[in-house]
């Protein structure tokens, strides 16, 4: 008992927040903090306590350090692992098909149709993960799908031999459909 007396006081000093909050929330992300997701949890965190007086404090933690990535952010969230969580919905497609809709190749071409299209996907993913018991609460435009090269792509041979990350089902069948044409190496 004296060691976790120990622990928790040293705790409440590396953390001082912690103190005077009435609630800590843990929040997992698969990203680091300096990527657009880790930014959103980070500045989520901010208007977390910010809005709430400093009541309800979020605890980030960035690149997966939990081990907990997006395809299982709704299971750690359930089994009570985290309270909250930032996921890349195209990686939450097993739970409901609705959460591959933003990963959709080429359903948006401008960061202005991806914020339209989370606009009206927004009910329809709150339903999803109400009906998983949780709830939706924030929702960051996901940039669209595309081939990002160091030098310019003006031919269809200049794809052979390129490395293309691929980060769900829709990529990865898109990769696999283009790969005969355009000897490509896929990464996932």
């Amino acid at each position: 008992m004296l060691l976790f007396r120990v622990l928790a006081g040293a705790f409440l000093l590396l953390h001082p927040a912690a103190a005077r909050a009435q609630a800590v929330w843990d929040m997992a992300t698969e990203y680091p903090q300096s990527a657009m997701p880790g930014l959103g949890v980070t500045t989520f965190a901010k208007h977390v306590a910010e809005k709430s007086a400093g009541k309800l404090l979020i605890r980030p933690s960035f690149d997966a350090s939990g081990g907990i990535r997006s395809a299982g952010m709704l299971a750690a969230i359930a089994g009570g692992r985290v309270q909250a969580g930032d996921a890349f919905a195209g990686a939450l497609e097993a739970e409901d098909a609705i959460f591959a809709l933003p990963s959709l190749p080429f359903l948006v071409t401008s960061i202005a149709d991806a914020r339209r299209l989370a606009d009206l996907a927004r009910p329809f993913l709150a339903t999803a993960l109400q009906n998983k018991g949780q709830r939706l609460l924030y929702l960051t435009p996901w940039p669209p799908s595309g081939i990002w090269s160091k030098s310019p792509l003006k031919t269809p041979s200049d794809l052979a031999g390129l490395s293309i990350r691929t980060y769900d089902k829709f990529s990865s069948k898109l990769q696999v459909r283009i790969s005969p044409m355009f000897p490509v190496k896929s990464i996932t």
